[in-house]
């Protein structure tokens, strides 16, 4: 038999291992041969091979089968093996449970596999398939160079996070094309649009009274540019009449007014299930004593 590097004969071994249900490794691994053989005690397992002249691959020399028996503790079994053997079931199925997974791993190899090892395999597997966030983050630096070069004329700004120059991370990206840039200028000029906005922007307003008196003084310049933009739903362009309430519910710092409407629906429910604990308790409980004890004590958080 032989193989193409020694890299595959290692995983041949690994896997074999694996398959049988005992302990193998390698004991030597230089450039011309690489050894393997069973941990266990009294064993006579062994496989030697050896580089092939004039060529990268490596042929198996010796070779002498197993003949102890099988354990159930296969020092083989690591993480890395099993992201590589599953990672097509977590491409098919990310939010799989780690624990049914171990399960699931277990019954096919037949080896113990930890809860722990079940964890970062499946880490290292949804790694390998989503990639690495700093690794993809650190591409959008080449994207900006890219699009400035490919569209000259178009801007495109990369937001960073406020700290040292070592500790900033990505914040924003803002990108505006030249062609878009000349058809938004072109159309506010044929609406006469630009010298209305040079002076009054609507867009900016942060409430409706200031929505409305932007909209008025616009009108009395130009009724057609008035009348374009009411045709505009104004919830779609002007920060007056933006929705406050988060669309996405990955907010930090509970600084949002999403999340002090949670906290405050979480609160109030709390709350309540302290309110109404003291009763499902008393229920519980049997004897006159405890049931008038539980009373008073509602009573009092009342």
């Amino acid at each position: 038999m032989v193989f193409s590097t020694k890299k595959e004969f290692r995983e041949a071994v690994h896997s074999h291992a694996i398959k049988t249900s005992r302990n193998l490794k390698i004991t030597s691994n230089d450039q011309r041969r690489i050894y393997a053989k069973c941990g266990e005690q009294g064993c006579n397992w062994h496989c030697h091979a050896l580089k092939i002249k004039n060529e990268a691959s490596f042929q198996i020399r010796e070779y002498n089968p197993n003949q102890c028996a099988r354990t159930y503790n296969v020092k083989n079994v690591n993480s890395s093996w099993l992201s590589k053997k599953y990672i097509d079931a977590f491409r098919a199925d990310p939010k799989k449970n780690v624990k049914g997974f171990r399960n699931e791993a277990i019954r096919e190899i037949r080896c113990n596999v930890s809860p722990f090892q079940a964890y970062r395999a499946k880490r290292r597997a949804i790694k390998e398939i989503e990639g690495d966030y700093d690794e993809q983050y650190a591409i959008l630096w080449d994207y900006a160079h890219e699009l400035k070069m490919k569209n000259p004329g178009s801007t495109v700004i990369m937001g960073l996070s406020d700290g040292t120059e070592e500790n900033k991370k990505f914040d924003r990206l803002y990108i505006c094309f030249k062609a878009l840039k000349e058809g938004f200028l072109s159309g506010y000029k044929q609406k006469g649009l630009l010298p209305a906005f040079e002076n009054i922007f609507p867009a900016r307003a942060t409430t409706v009274h200031e929505f409305d008196k932007c909209i008025t003084e616009i009108g009395e310049m130009n009724v057609k540019c008035k009348e374009w933009l009411i045709e505009k739903p104004a919830a779609q362009w002007s920060r007056s009449h933006f929705n406050p309430w988060p669309k996405c519910d990955t907010t930090k710092k509970d600084v949002s007014g999403g999340n002090l409407q949670r906290n405050f629906l979480q609160m109030k429910k709390n709350k309540d299930c302290c309110s109404t604990e003291p009763k499902l308790t008393a229920r519980k409980r049997t004897g006159t004593k405890n049931k008038a004890s539980q009373l008073q004590n509602l009573q009092e958080l009342q």
